[in-house]
Parts: C-alpha cells; sequence; structure tokens
C-alpha cells in the first residue's frame, strides 16, 4: 500500500474521531452549563462577591466594591503603593479564613494584628489579600499583587484545605467548578481524569479523615509549594511567615486536637526550605472548641472559620510572636 492510499485509509478514522470529540465537547460544555444553573439557584437572593478572574490561574476574583472589598476586590480599605515613612507594612495572605468569613471586617485577625502591634508601639500597616476558597496555587498571584504595595513581611496564612485543587478537589464551595472556563471541556475532563486516578493511587494508605487525606496524598506537592514560596520572597527580597490555621473539631478541646500530626509535618517541611513557622494552634491549645466555633447554616458545624474570639485569640498570637522580630527589623532600619 503506498503512503497516499494510507492516508486516504484514514480519513474515516480522523472523520470519526473528530465527531465524536466534539460531540463529546457539546456534553461537556451543556453539562458544565446545568452545573453552573444549579448554582446559582442555590446562591439566589445572596450578594455576588466574586468574578471571573482574567488571570486563568485565579479562577474567580472578589468584586471591586461589593461586599464591603476595597478597589482591588480585597476584604480591606484601600491602602496606597507608596508606604508612609516609618511604617512596618505587613501583607497578609490567604483564603476566607484569613479574610475573616462569618465576622466583621475589623474582628478578622489580620484587624487584630495590627492593632495589637500598634498597641505595643510599632507602627505597622496591615494589608491583607485573601479571596475566599483559594487554594496554595491562587495564593501565589496574590503574592505578586502583595509584592506591589513593597511589604516588609509577608504573612502566609496556610489552612489544611489549601493543597485542593480549586476546580478538581472542589474544596471552595463551588467558586472553582462555576467560573473556570477551560479553552477544551474534553482536555479538562481528561486532566479531571487523570488527577483522581493519581490522588487515588498516592492516597491509597493514607487516612480517611479528608484533611489527614490531602495533606498525606499532596505531601510532595506542599513540600515543592513551600520551595515555592520560600523562593519567591527570595525574589521579592521580602520575608515570608507561614501561619498554620487549625481545624476546628465538632467538640472538645484543642489540648485533643486529632490533626496536630499534620501542624508537625507542615512546620518541618516549611522549615526544611527555610520558612519560619508560627503554628496558631498553640493560640487555641486548653480552649474548647465549641468557643471559637460559627455556627453554619442549619445549626451545621463549620470547621474551618472562627468566630470573633477565634480570631481574637489568633490575632493576638501572632502580634506576639511577631513584635520581636519587627521591632528587632526597625532598629536595624529594615
Amino acid at each position: 500500500m503506498t503512503l497516499r492510499h494510507a492516508l486516504f485509509a484514514l480519513v474515516p478514522t480522523l472523520v470519526v474521531a473528530l465527531l465524536v470529540g466534539t460531540a463529546a465537547e457539546l456534553y461537556l460544555r451543556w453539562e458544565r452549563a446545568g452545573v453552573r444553573a444549579a448554582i446559582e439557584a442555590k446562591a439566589a437572593g445572596r450578594e455576588r462577591c466574586t468574578q471571573a478572574s482574567t488571570d486563568p490561574v485565579r479562577i474567580y476574583e472578589g468584586i471591586p466594591g461589593k461586599c464591603g472589598n476595597n478597589a482591588l476586590g480585597f476584604r480591606d480599605r484601600d491602602h496606597a503603593l507608596a508606604k508612609p515613612a516609618g511604617t512596618f507594612r505587613v501583607a497578609v495572605i490567604g483564603d476566607s479564613i484569613a479574610l475573616g468569613q462569618g465576622v466583621r471586617a475589623d474582628e478578622a485577625f489580620a484587624r487584630v494584628l495590627e492593632a495589637r502591634l500598634r498597641q505595643s508601639g510599632i507602627d505597622a500597616e496591615v494589608t491583607l489579600f485573601a479571596v475566599t476558597g483559594y487554594s496554595t496555587v491562587q495564593e501565589f498571584a496574590l503574592l505578586d499583587i502583595a509584592s506591589r504595595y513593597r511589604p516588609d513581611l509577608v504573612v502566609w496564612a496556610y489552612a489544611l484545605n489549601d493543597p485542593a485543587d480549586p476546580v478538581f478537589d472542589n474544596a471552595n464551595g463551588e467558586l472553582g467548578v462555576y467560573f473556570d472556563r477551560p479553552t477544551s471541556y474534553v482536555v479538562e475532563y481528561l486532566r479531571g481524569l487523570v488527577h483522581r486516578v493519581r490522588f487515588r493511587i498516592r492516597a491509597r494508605d493514607c487516612p480517611a479523615e479528608w484533611h489527614a487525606r490531602m495533606h498525606c496524598g499532596y505531601r510532595d506537592e506542599i513540600d515543592r509549594q513551600f520551595g515555592a514560596i520560600a523562593t519567591a520572597g527570595k525574589a521579592h527580597a521580602t520575608p515570608i511567615v507561614v501561619a498554620l490555621l487549625p481545624v476546628i473539631p465538632p467538640q472538645g478541646s484543642f489540648r485533643e486536637y486529632p490533626l496536630r500530626p499534620i501542624h508537625a509535618d507542615l512546620r518541618e517541611l516549611a522549615r526544611r526550605h527555610g520558612l519560619p513557622v508560627i503554628d496558631s494552634l498553640d493560640a487555641w491549645t486548653g480552649v474548647d472548641a465549641a468557643a471559637v466555633q460559627l455556627t453554619g447554616p442549619g445549626g451545621a458545624h463549620d470547621p474551618w472559620h472562627p468566630n470573633a474570639r477565634g480570631h481574637a485569640l489568633i490575632g493576638d498570637f501572632l502580634a506576639e510572636q511577631l513584635a520581636p522580630t519587627i521591632t528587632e527589623a526597625l532598629r536595624r532600619g529594615k
């Protein structure tokens, strides 16, 4: 058979493959439209606080001027790019916990941190770059934004659901799924299939508890991400401190906190890359879980978002841990 005949023989196969691929693409787009419609129905009547992002890594972002957001779409006051003379500027990067979901904006631990540092005699300004549901990969984009404000220190608020993929793991209240707009839904479906199979294989011997399973299955990625955070800090010439945020159990005291081994491993992984760690679990040691819990819709347990007292304890602890370092930096003229 000549090459020409062989190519002609492939035409029917290519046509069938094209038709099947097109049909699959149309079906997946139709299916995603249905998912988005269902999400919109569940959110009916609520103020919309997020919008699609032009940054494909971020996927979505806060809407400027809505839900207490500033001009950049963050739940914070507006800050001048130029830092006032004599001010020590701290940038807090994180997700809905750092944002202060469920409490007033002035009760979020970033605002508590700022107030406590000022009370200790430090002219501190805390800028907040946090978006609901963001995972570590999305928060890297926030570091680029925060760096425009020339912070003297970055506090990277790390929650135990941060390793989750923003689309395939859906740990962000369906925001990733809703705002994701892939060029090809077939390619995304295949990527998702590979992602889930890989994770299942890697997590086959991991604990059943969701946070422990995520940490175990994504441990290599977490290690690489801490390395990337350390590298980014050096590139921006800005020290970065990792602040670990605990999960809130439904009951009991934090002395019996079941995820303590994960915190210990995260501290080790971060310090391996030269990243200082402040474990805010220490701020809650001996506290009853009920004392820092928010109550979700219908009385449901919210494992991630502390109430105002929980934020106050974290903010106080961060200020206590950071004040000596900041004071020394100011003494040396930063």
